[in-house]
C-alpha cells in the first residue's frame, strides 16, 4: 500500500514463496533436507529447527522425513525479473 499525504494510493505487491520439504531454504527439495530431518529426529521443535517440522505437530520424527522424501525433486518456479 502506499500512501501520500495522508492518502492510500494503491497496493503494493509482496512476493514470497514456500516449499513443502525445503528444510534448508534453497528452492528445492533434495537429500540434503532429508539428512536435516533425519539428523533433528526426535527433538521437539523450538526456533532453531521449526522448518523442519514440516507435520507442525511439535516434534521432528519419522512422519516429517517421510513428507520431506516424498517432496525430494521439488523446486519453486523460477523467479520473475
Amino acid at each position: 500500500m502506499r500512501v501520500r499525504m495522508g492518502v492510500i494510493c494503491g497496493g503494493v505487491p509482496v512476493p514470497g514463496a514456500a516449499l513443502l520439504g525445503d528444510v534448508a531454504a534453497g528452492g528445492n527439495v533434495k537429500s540434503a533436507d532429508v539428512g536435516q530431518a533425519k539428523a533433528k529426529s526426535g527433538r521437539t521443535t523450538d526456533a532453531t529447527n521449526c522448518r523442519t517440522d514440516v507435520t507442525v505437530n511439535g516434534v521432528i520424527n519419522s512422519s516429517d522425513v517421510g513428507v520431506i522424501k516424498s517432496q525430494s525433486g521439488t523446486m519453486l518456479p523460477p523467479s520473475s525479473p
